[in-house]
């Protein structure tokens, strides 16, 4: 019987669906779905692996391995989808070629005449190509391959060293605020700002969003009536049913210190739980099954995802337990929980022992897992319960001891720690040093909880003892040409790292709408004005190129010019329009009409040089063609 013909396709994944780079770098995809040809995909068939969104390109080409039909998703594949995938056949595959580090980007496709026909970008995940096709882009594959730097190492989410307080400064327009969503979720997720740069800011921006309103992110502006007690504490009046009452509230900073101390303290407890908190099993059995008949409990979850529901609680403590969408109830019993719990520090090392349904006498211990994991997790809980309920006062001799024991912790175990991330927007707006008070010593990366140098201070409202947990960080952001930049607190800059963000204007052809415009090359445009800047004023001042990205036409240039680069222009220079005619030029400066004026009756001659000075006035912008633009970086334009 002859072999069937060998067919070719292109697999497009959809980065805010599949992290498909990403998969292939850690050698992690198996498999793809399939939701069109699903008959017609065989066994030896050649598929080109394409990723769209912001930066698309061939990141792949793989063989088929294995026909369409319904194969669970490997484990470690499943950790690179975004989204929920979507219940479809899939077929299992073997790539042959990993371009993950060096993609057969869109640009070589577009200028290849065999390529450029590829249904690449088009909605769709499955799409029939020709064998000259998936050839071409082989060859270009084998080229680069010859070419490619050695393959490297790859650690999933491995934390990226980011600074606890860090100011990000440049240029108005230069993206400071936009940088800070990337630079947030790197500090949450443990991504390089590389990686996150190649996804769709949608999907970046709804994640933030998430983290936002979870709580792990906060966003604040300084400004000049922001005080101490708006950032820390402070007493505010509170109007109730017997009248005005003054309280001491929190602000934000404290607010979210006391979460992130919450998840540290928790993260201890997980990791080397104090021999002070560990309960025996008797005590902490009964709790549980407290716990169990409340509310709050709804079903245990075992380790495929599936639902155990509590039966009833049997004399003794025994557990009955069905599994859901079925009838037959298990008993679990008391004394092989308490054997277990002794036995493992966790439940990975208990899942791990290949002894385990001998202990338990049944092949499926998936039930006793499903209960150890929610008895340990109760069992943090509960700890976490019993420490914030307790009052840290200068007079407590009950404080916090788990705070107090955790000096020296290593940057592993600190490493381990949710991240909590305060966004300062325009931080040098406010009067820092008022703001921060007496915690301008305590950001410091030395003083934080967990340190040898950690320090606590008492609060002047509340009374109580503060200090700020290792895993929240600070993030600023400030305008370099705002004339306040120079008044920043010098303590205040020796705690923070810097981190300049200037005008780019090479960025444009590749994130403006149209980087063309009538003629108008934007990029040297922008570089033009910007060096001019730089030699009459000061880097400091430049334009940055954010202004230019969302416009399309000549009129939406111009207003740009009328609504940003002209007032910029005009604050940087003091109103001085024969510099701004040295930047622009004739075409949006000209020298004012002698004015008949007469001065008043005084004594005195007026000087000469007033007499012969050429004052000077702004071209209105609407009457101006596009040659005025492009005679800013091309003086000799005639168009």
């Amino acid at each position: 019987m002859a072999e069937a013909a060998v067919r070719y396709w292109l697999f497009q994944a959809n980065p805010k669906v599949f992290r498909l780079r990403d998969a292939l770098q850690a050698e992690a995809l198996k498999s793809f779905a399939v939701t069109s040809h699903a008959k017609d995909i065989s066994v030896g068939d050649k598929v080109v692996l394409w990723q769209s969104g912001r930066l698309p390109a061939c990141f792949g080409l793989a063989t088929v391995i294995a026909a369409a039909g319904d194969y669970p998703i490997d484990t470690e594949e499943a950790s690179f989808f975004v989204e929920q995938p979507i219940e479809a056949q899939r077929v299992m595959l073997r790539v042959e070629y990993n371009l993950w580090q060096k993609p057969v980007t869109r640009d070589i496709v577009l200028a290849d005449e065999v390529l450029s026909q590829l249904p690449v970008g088009l909605p769709g995940a499955n799409f029939a190509i020709t064998e000259a096709q998936y050839k071409q882009m082989e060859q270009w594959a084998q080229r680069i391959d010859l070419v490619a730097e050695p393959a490297v190492t790859y650690e999933p989410r491995q934390a990226v060293d980011h600074p606890l307080n860090l100011i990000l400064y440049g240029p108005p327009g230069t993206g400071k605020t936009y940088q800070a969503v990337n630079h947030a979720l790197s500090i949450i997720e443990g991504r390089p700002l590389e990686e996150l740069a190649l996804e769709e800011r949608a999907f970046l921006k709804r994640r933030f969003d998430e983290y936002l309103g979870a709580g792990q992110i906060a966003f604040v502006t300084f400004h000049q009536a922001f005080t101490y007690e708006d950032f820390v504490e402070g007493i505010k009046p509170l109007a109730t049913q017997e009248g005005l009452s003054y309280v001491i509230q929190d602000g934000i900073f404290k607010l979210m210190c006391n979460d992130a101390r919450n998840l540290f303290i928790e993260t201890l407890l997980n990791e080397q739980p104090p021999p002070a908190f560990q309960l025996q099993f008797s005590r902490l059995y009964a709790e549980f099954l407290a716990f169990l008949k409340t509310p709050a409990f709804t079903y245990f979850q075992t380790a495929d995802n599936k639902r155990l529901f509590l039966h009833r609680v049997l004399p003794y403590g025994n557990l009955a337990v069905r599994p859901e969408k079925s009838f037959t109830v298990y008993t679990i019993q008391k004394k092989l929980l308490r054997k277990l719990y002794h036995r493992f520090e966790s439940v990975e090392e208990m899942m791990a022992d290949e002894a385990l349904p001998h202990m338990v006498g049944t092949k499926d211990t998936s039930a006793y897992i499903a209960i150890m994991a929610a008895l340990h997790q109760f069992e943090v809980d509960y700890h976490m319960q019993q420490i914030v309920q307790q009052q840290w006062t200068p007079d407590g001799e009950s404080a916090l001891d788990v705070i107090e024991d955790v000096a020296a912790l290593s940057d592993q175990l600190i490493a381990k720690c949710k991240r909590f991330v305060l966004i300062i927007d325009e931080i040098n707006r406010g009067n820092v040093p008022a703001i921060f008070g007496d915690l301008i010593t305590l950001i410091e990366s030395d003083k934080r909880e967990g340190r040898l140098e950690a320090i606590s201070v008492v609060l002047p409202y509340s009374k109580t003892y503060f200090s700020i947990p290792p895993n929240i960080f600070i993030l600023g952001t400030m305008n370099s040409s705002d004339r306040s930049t120079a008044q920043l607190d010098l303590a205040l800059r020796r705690r923070f790292a810097f981190k300049a963000l200037y005008p780019d204007p090479s960025l444009l052809p590749k994130l403006a709408i149209s980087p063309m415009i009538a003629g108008i090359n934007l990029e040297k445009l922008l570089a033009a004005i910007n060096s001019r800047i730089e030699v009459l004023l000061d880097r400091d001042f430049a334009i940055g190129h954010a202004y230019f990205l969302e416009i399309d036409t000549l009129d939406g240039l111009k207003q740009v010019f009328a609504q940003s680069v002209i007032p910029l222009l005009e604050a940087c220079f003091y109103g001085d329009l024969q510099k701004i005619g040295w930047v622009l030029g004739r075409d949006f400066v000209k020298i004012k009409s002698p004015d008949q004026f007469e001065l008043a009756d005084f004594d005195g001659v007026m000087p000469g040089e007033w007499q012969t000075a050429s004052r000077f006035e702004l071209v209105p912008l609407e009457g101006l063609q596009e040659a005025a633009f492009i005679r800013i970086y091309d003086k000799n334009y005639q168009g």
